[in-house]
């Protein structure tokens, strides 16, 4: 069932990612794997190269160091392994988007308990094509605080996510945190955002 599931989540985002190649094929599935060992393993959120490769990223519990650690994949354009690493310590750690640099490297964003500030932080690291960590980071206060997306803006690295360490409301409710990066991590400004509407987060649901 375990391995049934990690097929269907990885096969759903790559049909969506390669959505003209499937549309030209008649039988309207190019093709599906499953990854992973005899835990829970995740894909999170995966990106294509202009070879066809395909970057992937989540976590996993049946490798790495910790409860859970922070998984990155390389797949060929067949769905063939071509390299997989995890990064995290002793604790849960996982990655929940990825953006690619024009030179190749992988930029991973997500979250961390093993390192950092407080109960959770977010954690952005630099790989380079083959998934050496060039640099990793993490940012956040006391309690927790998560990134769920990441983008380029030219060089900067623009990481978006949730916390519950600043601003309002804290750290009964969460804000919305956006962070601006350098291209070697260092925070050149950031935002927490809370309106005055109904809100749902990992914590539930809450009006402000």
């Amino acid at each position: 069932m375990v391995a049934v599931r990690k097929a269907l989540i990885l096969v759903a985002i790559l049909l969506l990612a390669l959505l003209p190649v499937v549309r030209a094929e008649s039988s309207g599935l190019y093709w599906a794997k499953s990854y992973g060992g005899s835990y829970g393993d995740v894909i999170k959120a995966v990106k294509v190269l202009p070879d066809g490769s395909i970057i992937a990223v989540g976590y996993t519990n049946s490798f790495g160091a910790g409860g859970d650690d922070a998984l990155v994949m390389k797949l060929n354009p067949d769905g063939s392994l071509a390299w997989a690493k995890t990064y995290g310590g002793k604790d849960s750690d996982g990655a929940n988007a990825v953006a690619l640099a024009p030179n190749g490297d992988i930029i991973v964003a997500g979250y961390t308990d093993s390192f950092g500030a407080g109960y959770e932080d977010v954690w952005v690291l630099r790989l380079d094509s083959n998934g050496n960590v060039k640099w990793q980071k993490t940012y956040g206060g006391s309690d927790e605080d998560v990134a769920d997306a990441v983008a380029l803006a030219g060089n900067d690295i623009i990481v978006a996510g949730e916390t519950w360490s600043f601003g309002a409301g804290t750290p009964k409710y969460s804000n919305a945190w956006v962070l601006r990066l350098d291209a070697n991590g260092n925070v050149k400004g950031q935002k927490n955002l809370r309106g005055k509407r109904l809100g749902c987060c990992q914590r539930g649901c809450y009006r402000s």
